[in-house]
């Protein structure tokens, strides 16, 4: 629907209003000012926007912001609209830069694995190529690295820190079965 910001005062020709999954939004010009007692107490999330002010509650802290303090910006249905390759563009970015920060902490795991699969084949009084050490925790790696990313692209249905505990539990059986196989017959093994 149009609707406008100018001048620190929101209107809009009709009521715009949703709610989903515990979301509740309500933009209404023709309300001169909702107050926090405006919140339905069964909604998780909430936004409440009058003519001259905003009502918010993120599910712990409700949060009033007079429009007033914003008389200097004008946001329109075009402004919006004129937003959104910028706003996907930024979404990319953040996919991207995620993505990259997950393959700097699991290139980061895998040397630690490595540099501790040194050290236990060091206490055994083994002499083992770093490469093939790397290797064997890249492969012992790469399951737990599944199912952490399993459950993050099904929207976390696992808490975060157990499927963590049980990929690196899974690691690190197949990198001890891997380097006993190792230390029993060096020479067939990677």
């Amino acid at each position: 629907p149009e609707f406008s910001f100018e001048n620190g005062e929101f209107s809009s020709k009709e009521k715009i209003e949703f709610e989903e999954s515990g979301v509740r939004v309500i933009a209404d010009s023709s309300v001169k000012k909702y107050t926090q007692d405006d919140l339905n107490q069964d909604a998780v999330v909430q936004i409440l926007i009058s003519k001259t002010n905003i009502v918010s509650f993120n599910g712990y802290f409700a949060q009033t912001i007079a429009m007033s303090d914003y008389k200097d910006m004008t946001v329109t249905k075009d402004t919006l609209i004129s937003w959104i390759p910028g706003i996907y563009a930024i979404m990319l970015l953040c996919v991207i830069l995620l993505f990259l920060v997950r393959l700097v902490v699991l290139a980061g795991s895998i040397l630690f694995y490595s540099i501790f699969g040194k050290l236990i084949y060091y206490m055994y009084g083994r002499k083992v190529r770093f490469g093939k050490i790397y290797r064997i925790v890249l492969y012992a790696i790469t399951l737990g690295s599944f199912i952490e990313a399993f459950n993050s692209a099904a929207g976390e249905l696992l808490s975060y820190y157990l499927v963590s505990m049980v990929a690196t539990f899974i690691t690190v059986i197949f990198m001890s079965r891997a380097m006993q196989s190792q230390l029993q017959s060096p020479e067939s093994y990677l």
